[in-house]
């Protein structure tokens, strides 16, 4: 029974077009308390999380909480990540929450739960200014540059002379005491000094948004726009702070673009398009108008689906169909297979499958989201896939689902170019229409 479908994703590959490079841009706020946060921190502080039309779509994140596998549904955006728990947060009443993004790329340690973490190598991605030609990247601090990030002792009165040059060497300039480059506070939290600049800024913008300081200040010449600019920067918990003192006094105090960087770093092809959330049985979304049904040959299980998909001839028949949707480059396929399997290892054997491909593909952004199909427990398995194919490479957005019923494994694939699924609304709605035959 296996042998029919081993070279499904090979050949769903020739269908599926790849996207050259992944999608990056959103026209809306994912949710409606993400809008209501941003418009919060502009009225803080101009250019506070960036411009909407450099954020990226929603994702969901996998995130363990007190020991439960839960997901949390997050945006970024140029200054930073807005995250929303499912009815989970760590301070009661807390709607949306903003992560520790600047302290996690120091450090080289993605935060997967309260007390998990997966190293990744701090980024090759300077932490001011335009990417390359400048002095101080992420990395560098975690190397040449460590002990700025020591604890330190507190040198309230004093000016801030450390410097990064543009091998990543630590260096000191003497540099006139005013009050911006003096320090004011001293974070006894995480035994760092803070300048008079950073200080007054951050309590104008709220501790929670900007977090204790990580790192000593330092100075380092950067490009801005192409130019060189002497700036003196700093490392919190959540954000990372600039001072130009050429600037205009409104732009003198700069937040760095910590969420971009962090997008990046952990998502070097892109991210993949939130799964669907747990879908009840037979309650598709009442705006999906679903005219057609697909039964099943060998009488396993059904479905209905939007007059705007049409069926795939050549994956129509017993234990399978295909489905090519609105767009041509949006396929959802079906796949029964009569034995028994856990879930997880029926989608080990989807992406072994993949790997029939020459050269074999490249899984990333992988993410697992708990739902339901029919009734039935299911798991959904959502993946950005770099694949090469006559000379050319781009990627496929992936969605996996699999449920189990009645001694049979079902597989829904959803297959995409670029970096996100269209038509989300139409894959749920389908999904929730499945009706377990035997």
């Amino acid at each position: 029974m296996r042998c029919r479908f081993t070279l499904i994703a090979v050949f769903m590959l020739c269908l599926v077009p790849l996207a050259a490079t992944p999608a990056r841009a959103a026209s809306s706020f994912a949710d409606p308390a993400f809008d209501t946060q941003w418009h919060q921190g502009e009225a803080l502080a101009t250019n506070f999380w960036g411009p909407l039309a450099n954020a990226t779509p929603g994702i969901t994140e996998q995130y363990l909480y007190s020991g439960t596998n839960k997901t949390r549904f997050v945006q970024y955006f140029d200054k930073g990540r807005m995250e929303r728990y499912d009815g989970v947060t760590n301070t009661p009443g807390v709607q949306v929450t903003s992560g520790l993004l600047a302290k996690e790329m120091v450090t080289g340690q993605i935060q997967i739960a309260d007390d998990q973490f997966t190293p990744q190598a701090p980024p090759d991605i300077a932490i001011a200014g335009d990417s390359g030609g400048s002095a101080a990247t992420y990395a560098d601090l975690g190397t040449k540059a460590a002990r700025l990030l020591a604890p330190a002792a507190s040198k309230i009165g004093q000016v801030s002379n450390d410097t990064i040059q543009l091998s990543g060497d630590l260096g000191s300039s003497a540099l006139p005491p005013i009050p911006q480059t003096t320090m004011t506070v001293y974070d006894d939290a995480t035994k760092h000094n803070v300048p008079g600049a950073f200080a007054q800024y951050r309590e104008r913008a709220g501790l929670t948004n900007i977090g204790y300081a990580i790192s000593e200040p330092f100075h380092a010449t950067v490009k801005v726009a192409g130019a060189p600019s002497f700036v003196m920067v700093q490392v919190f918990e959540r954000r990372v702070l600039t001072y130009t003192d050429t600037n205009p006094d409104a732009f003198k105090v700069e937040m760095g673009n910590i969420g971009q960087h962090y997008y990046k770093w952990r998502y070097p092809n892109g991210a993949s398009s939130a799964p669907p959330a747990a879908i009840p049985a037979n309650t598709p979304p009442a705006s999906v108008a679903l005219t057609q049904t697909w039964t099943d040959p060998a009488g396993f299980a059904s479905f209905q689906y939007p007059a705007t998909w049409k069926v795939d001839p050549k994956f129509d028949q017993d234990f399978q169909v295909g489905l090519t949707g609105p767009d041509s480059a949006l396929q959802l396929t079906l796949r029964i297979f009569p034995q028994s399997r856990s879930l997880d290892a029926e989608n080990d054997a989807y992406k072994a499958n993949w790997q029939l491909a020459t050269p074999p593909p490249v899984f990333s952004a992988e993410t697992v989201h708990d739902g339901t199909v029919g009734g039935e427990p299911a798991k959904f398995y959502a993946a950005t896939i770099t694949a090469t194919r006559n000379g050319a490479t781009g990627t496929v957005s992936s969605l996996n689902v699999v449920a189990f019923h009645g001694g049979a494994v079902y597989n829904f694939t959803a297959l995409a170019a670029g970096a996100s699924l269209p038509h989300m609304d139409d894959i749920n709605a389908i999904l929730g229409s499945v009706t377990f035959l035997k």
